[in-house]
């Protein structure tokens, strides 16, 4: 166990590298430059470009249409005095989250985070924008050089930690659908169509609106069939649901990946610390990672049909959806 002098030391000097950075601007310049290659790598990377554009095409307005790195004119624009404003006003103790990892005795912890907090001042920051969500029922294409095939997403609309009872039955849905080679699109659309190189389901969970979203990769001239192919196995997907249930074997694989797949996340300190602060800084709680087998073992079915309606529609599912392709032009018919 670490004694209490080491843990105070080391939490003390991770507040006063925030408490008191000094943002040299010449140290500001050289991360300048280091951020501009980043973002041009970004602009070379089919699926960083692909994302980026999802999420502008997904939310009208607020944080999540916003790039996280900004764009090459931003970049640039930020200057010593702008930075030391956003430092001053978002770098306090009510918008950051404290993680500490490893063995330890938890009151030395909190005690040393408490005192190497104390007078640390705050400020409140702006409510943040609306969230409303636009693009449903388009496709938008950028082209862009990829070796010659297109990236591409059908996303839809999803609860984030807004509906905490919500996320795991969608992330049951997620994996029935498209997590490893069993899963349904993956099965139907690459092994016995061929009608995409590779095909998965992703399920990012954000403090508010969230999406559901399937990544995909074929050929210029594949994409309208494989549009049209996600959308009847989605909707066969529902109605089998609904009329014979889940496949036990299906059921069962898919709470042995997720199962899987939470203890792996779970396997170092610094993972751990990770998925601690994640839960706590969107969900407002722990009880995502630290009950999360229990959450799982307790979800039925029932609820993840209903997740899965609820998001896909049947019906009208094509308007829900929102398309979002890079690379060569598509061939259409």
């Amino acid at each position: 166990t670490l004694p209490s002098t080491a843990i105070a030391r080391a939490i003390g000097l991770l507040v006063e590298m925030v408490r008191a950075a000094t943002i040299d601007e010449r140290e500001l310049e050289k991360e300048r430059l280091v951020i501009l290659e980043e973002y041009r790598r970004k602009q070379d990377h089919p699926t960083g470009v692909l994302y980026e554009t999802l999420y502008q095409r997904a939310f009208a307005e607020g944080r999540y249409a916003r790039t996280v790195i900004g764009t090459e004119e931003t970049i640039r624009a930020i200057d010593r005095p702008a930075m030391v404003d956003y430092y001053c006003g978002r770098y306090t103790p009510d918008n950051m989250v404290l993680i500490v990892a490893g063995d330890f005795r938890p009151r030395e912890a909190i005690d040393a985070a408490e005192t190497a907090t104390a007078g640390f001042t705050t400020r409140a920051l702006p409510s943040p924008s609306g969230r409303g969500r636009y693009g449903t029922g388009s496709r938008l294409h950028v082209e862009k050089p990829t070796g010659g095939e297109l990236y591409v997403t059908f996303a839809f609309p999803a609860p984030g930690w807004d509906a905490p009872e919500k996320i795991m039955p969608i992330s049951f849905a997620q994996c029935l659908l498209g997590q490893g080679r069993a899963a349904r699109l993956y099965q139907a659309l690459k092994e016995r169509d061929g009608l995409c190189s590779s095909i998965g389901v992703s399920y990012p969970t954000h403090r508010s609106d969230s999406l559901l979203v399937i990544v995909a990769s074929c050929l210029p001239g594949q994409l309208d069939a494989l549009r049209e192919g996600v959308v009847r196995e989605l909707r066969e997907f529902l109605r089998e649901f609904l009329r014979e249930g889940i496949a036990r074997d299906d059921e069962q694989r898919a709470r042995r990946l997720l199962a899987g797949a939470h203890r792996f996340s779970l396997e170092t300190s610094g993972s751990v610390a990770s998925q601690l602060g994640y839960a706590w800084a969107t969900a407002g709680n722990l009880r995502c990672v630290t009950d999360y087998l229990t959450l799982l073992d307790a979800t039925t079915t029932d609820e993840v049909l209903a997740a899965a309606r609820d998001i896909l529609g049947d019906a009208d599912l094509p308007e829900r959806m929102i398309e979002v392709s890079v690379g060569p032009a598509p061939a259409t018919a």
